[in-house]
């Protein structure tokens, strides 16, 4: 039997040096800006979702978006059921999570969207990624949602 190896694709939708330019204001500014800044790039008044339907944005992104994202292209908030799970106080800003029944990434697993590549640059801007404490809060919350 004979093992064929090959290289993953891997979708890039920027430069290298645009990336570590984004890791770089992350670092720098922080990651609420840095994530308000991938949002206003990527997403316009679209709020992306993860593979759940879980949303996490800042909350000055919140009020500014009229969709969610899906795999099927953007459906209008109203109506959607969106449900509020926590406010996540990040040093002098907050982040917003949701949950919306059938949002999602518009990516894939061997080809992901720009939000969720740009997302993998900035966590990986420190040690620890994004701080611990809105995963563990989101987490928390979650579990207690009905």
């Amino acid at each position: 039997m004979t093992a064929v190896l090959t290289t993953p694709t891997v979708f890039v939708c920027a430069a290298p040096a645009d990336l570590a330019a984004a890791r770089a204001t992350a670092r720098d500014a922080g990651v609420v800006t840095a994530v308000t800044h991938l949002h206003t790039e990527v997403c316009g008044a679209t709020l992306p979702a993860g593979p759940g339907g879980h949303i996490f944005v800042p909350a000055t992104v919140i009020d500014r978006c009229d969709r969610y994202g899906t795999p099927h292209g953007p459906r209008p908030r109203a109506g959607a059921g969106e449900r509020w799970l926590a406010d996540v106080p990040l040093g002098q800003d907050t982040m917003v999570a949701l949950h919306v029944p059938g949002a999602g990434p518009s990516g894939t697993h061997r080809r992901p969207d720009r939000w969720s590549l740009g997302l993998g640059w900035y966590a990986s801007a420190s040690p620890t990624g994004f701080s611990p404490t809105p995963h563990t809060t989101c987490a928390a919350a979650g579990s207690r949602a009905p």
